[in-house]
């Protein structure tokens, strides 16, 4: 009795996990999913933090690299 209750426990574990990885590989949306529901949240600013941090941030823009297309640029922060 107790053996036939834990196979069924361990079967129902290994479909539902069998049933997620072949969602995750079949279609994007359960990733876009958890990603939207990773950033739905508040937005946490410190305003005063931003400020010390981004004057110790310097910025090169439109830096060129040897390249065979013809966008070769970068931004470095």
């Amino acid at each position: 009795m107790v053996k036939k209750v834990i196979l069924w426990v361990v079967g129902v574990l290994v479909a539902i996990v069998a049933i997620v990885y072949i969602a995750f590989q079949v279609s994007p949306l359960p990733g876009v999913l958890i990603i939207q529901r990773a950033f739905s949240g508040d937005v946490v600013t410190d305003k005063e933090r931003y400020g010390r941090t981004i004057s110790k941030v310097s910025v090169d823009r439109d830096v060129s690299y040897p390249s065979d297309y013809s966008e070769n640029t970068v931004d470095i922060f």
